[in-house]
């Protein structure tokens, strides 16, 4: 029926390329990323910083970019936490 679970540790461009081609839409994607936090203090001045959160995506849409060796995986992420909602 095509379930079960896989855990990726890609080395190589090939990899990334197999992996391209084993997600497909109705996935989920379980990652770190990068995401920028915007806090607002009292008096209305905002600082932002980079931090690094662990998504559990729900696969739209996926994307090889064989110049940058990436694979872009779009989704609505399926799991909260206190930077992401």
């Amino acid at each position: 029926d095509g379930s079960g679970s896989v855990m990726l540790l890609p080395d190589t461009a090939e990899d990334l390329w197999h992996a391209y081609n084993l997600l497909h839409k109705g996935d989920l994607v379980r990652c770190t990323t990068v995401r920028k936090v915007v806090k607002e203090s009292n008096t209305g001045s905002t600082s932002s910083s980079k931090k690094r959160v662990m998504l559990t995506i729900d696969v739209q849409k996926v994307d090889f970019d064989p110049d940058s060796l990436e694979v872009r995986i779009s989704g609505r992420v399926q799991s909260e936490n206190q930077f992401v909602r």
